[in-house]
């Protein structure tokens, strides 16, 4: 007879509830002995976490200990520095061998000059020339040239006579070899003939202003009576495609205006075209620093004009102020400053009429009581050339002249003698 728990234990529902009891208490036999595993590793963690913090304790002791050491010795050394009596050669650097001493002698800058006098004399003839970097229009008196030597001068000055104007002025031609052909005069209107490849070659916005400059220079001064020029190439007035200008029928302009530049051999007073509206204005553009990118000319911006007042042909000017305080006109000889002060003034009112309601004939200038000028506008004869040697430059002239028509001559005969040969060669 089958015990009733074998029968129940028959039934499936039953039997399937027997094993998970039984599977239960396998589970919760190994979690059990999981659980206790984990225990035992993590008491050993804990015994390997306490000794590691011991081991910190003890490492940060042992170096507290030793920064103490290390901060009471070198307190102790402090101590004992202070306490010891230095010797005080001791305390000195080391000395180095002296070494010889050497004279340095600075050369101050040479004294320069203004190239300009006073003179009433009609010798002198103007020249139209520009300085040795090409950059100011600077008109030179020379005196006893006569026109042909005044012509080479402006159209065909050789190279002795650049490197004479070069060395003792600084100053070079506005033009190169530019041969003036021939000229004439026709009821105050001035002809000049040229070759017009050689006008073609004046180029360039610098060549264009310098070849300007040359050939109005030149028929302003040819005489008094010149009132308008025209300028002819191969025998017509000549136009400018390429850099647009003419010289056709052109109006002589003897308005302008000076103010100082410096070359490496002196001061000059150079010649300017913008139009002003009145004296005054010339004045205080006159009265000021005058310099470039390199050096400066002279410094008049210390000066004040305590009067200008005009009495029919006659101006005077009164300047009051001190010239040499100035660094830039240190190195400029006194008088000769005077001197380009007074020429300045004069030649910018000889030079600006057109501010007066007659002409201005006469000037006295002074500063601070001195008189720097007083007389005839005409006698103030600014950039004057004395160092020329005029006979070098009229035998060279003349050289140069011979040299070119035999220069030509030989082209011609060449020729001559090339067209003979080929008329023998086809000759029957």
């Amino acid at each position: 007879m089958k015990k009733q728990s074998d029968s129940l234990m028959e039934d499936t529902p039953f039997r399937e509830l027997d094993q998970n009891i039984v599977w239960n208490q396998e589970q919760k036999q190994r979690t059990g002995n999981r659980l206790i595993a984990n225990m035992n590793k993590l008491d050993r963690k804990m015994k390997v976490l306490r000794f590691a913090k011991a081991s910190s304790g003890v490492v940060a002791v042992l170096l507290l200990l030793f920064i103490g050491y290390r901060i009471v010795m070198h307190e102790d050394l402090l101590n004992l520095e202070g306490n010891r009596t230095v010797d005080p050669v001791d305390q000195q650097a080391p000395q180095l061998p002296l070494e010889p001493e050497i004279d340095v002698e600075i050369e101050e800058a040479p004294e320069v000059q203004y190239y300009g006098l006073n003179s009433e004399t009609e010798d002198y003839r103007t020249v139209g020339l520009t300085d040795g970097s090409v950059s100011y229009f600077i008109p030179v008196q020379i005196r006893d040239i006569d026109e042909e030597t005044r012509q080479m001068l402006h159209f065909s000055m050789n190279e002795q006579v650049r490197e004479q104007l070069y060395e003792e002025y600084d100053l070079s031609p506005t033009l190169g070899r530019h041969l003036l052909q021939r000229s004439e005069m026709v009821d105050n209107h001035l002809h000049l003939y040229f070759s017009e490849s050689d006008l073609n070659n004046i180029r360039g916005s610098t060549g264009v202003a310098m070849g300007l400059f040359n050939i109005s220079t030149y028929a302003s001064y040819f005489n008094d009576s010149v009132e308008r020029y025209t300028v002819y190439g191969d025998g017509e007035p000549f136009y400018s495609f390429g850099e647009d200008f003419n010289w056709d029928n052109k109006e002589v302009n003897r308005t302008a205006s000076y103010f100082p530049v410096r070359t490496a051999k002196g001061i000059f007073l150079s010649q300017f075209y913008p139009s002003y509206t009145e004296i005054e204005e010339v004045f205080d553009l006159f009265l000021s620093k005058h310099e470039d990118l390199i050096n400066s000319a002279a410094d008049f911006s210390m000066l004040t004009l305590q009067k200008f007042e005009q009495h029919g042909n006659r101006v005077e000017i009164e300047l009051s102020g001190e010239l040499l305080t100035s660094e830039a006109n240190m190195n400029i000889q006194p008088e000769s400053l005077k001197l380009l002060l007074a020429h300045g003034l004069g030649a910018n009112v000889r030079g600006n009429q057109q501010f007066f309601d007659q002409q201005i004939e006469e000037a006295s200038i002074h500063l601070n009581g001195e008189t720097l000028f007083d007389g005839d506008l005409s006698s103030i004869q600014i950039n004057v050339l004395e160092n020329l040697n005029l006979e070098s430059i009229t035998n060279n002239s003349e050289d140069s002249t011979k040299a070119e028509i035999m220069e030509k001559a030989n082209v011609a005969l060449d020729f001559l003698y090339q067209v003979a040969i080929v008329r023998d060669v086809h000759s029957p």
